[in-house]
């Protein structure tokens, strides 16, 4: 199986597969210092059904979840050798075990995180838990997706000092349309950010590369992401 895209009454809806990932690549001319990603996503176990209780244990990179950036060279999965990441998801790093959850109201983010190849990740801060992929009742034409949005920040892109400033927020349940003017919309209000964390991204001496794609990887078995709308949108 891979990736479907179906008409709902009013917009076309991508199903992912379970622990399939989507990655588009995006061009904004010169050097970046803000970006908003926004996306309308659900949390399902089949195109118009209810997303079912899982639990996935993560024992390497290819159970990590993922939304944020990633370089665009490759397709290679975040915490391989020679992909680079940047975003938030649950992953296995330094400081304690953590799992994957997938429960009605959306699964969880338990990280901001970056990964350069096969390197431990390094770390933004221990979040609070973030939910993720909400949805009300996955069969109807209205009310059936939540808002995730992402602002990241670079400060001092290109030098020695460079870091991310992560900045997320999460809306529940929204109502349609989920087109992308209202996604673009919440982008530009970015209300109240519900956290906000600092990574180091550079090594003392040298700034780490900047991804230039939006990415989304979902690390269950049995259940899959239904996004409805996404967008990236520079700022500064």
């Amino acid at each position: 199986m891979c990736a479907q895209i179906y008409q709902k009454p009013s917009d076309n809806t991508l199903l992912l597969d379970p622990r399939e990932s989507i990655q588009r690549p995006f061009d904004f001319t010169g050097a970046w210092t803000e970006i908003r990603l926004g996306i309308y996503v659900a949390a399902v176990s089949g195109s118009d059904v209810a997303g079912a209780d899982e639990t996935a244990t993560i024992n390497s990179a290819n159970d990590y979840l993922c939304f944020g950036i990633k370089n665009s060279s490759n397709q290679v999965i975040p915490g391989l050798s020679g992909s680079i990441f940047l975003g938030v998801g649950a992953y296995d790093g330094a400081v304690n075990k953590v799992s994957t959850q997938m429960r009605k109201n959306g699964t969880s983010f338990n990280y901001c995180f970056g990964t350069r190849g096969n390197t431990a990740p390094d770390l933004a801060f221990p979040a609070e838990q973030k939910p993720f992929g909400y949805q009300v009742d996955p069969s109807t034409s209205d009310n059936y997706n939540g808002f995730y949005g992402l602002k990241i920040v670079v400060v001092n892109r290109g030098l020695a000092t460079q870091n991310i400033i992560f900045s997320s927020v999460v809306n529940a349940s929204v109502a349609a349309p989920y087109t992308t003017d209202a996604l673009v919309a919440s982008l530009n209000t970015f209300a109240s950010p519900q956290a906000t964390s600092n990574l180091t991204w550079n090594n003392g001496s040298t700034a780490y590369e900047i991804p230039d794609a939006f990415y989304l990887r979902c690390p269950l078995f049995n259940n899959q992401f239904r996004v409805s709308a996404m967008y990236v949108k520079r700022y500064a």
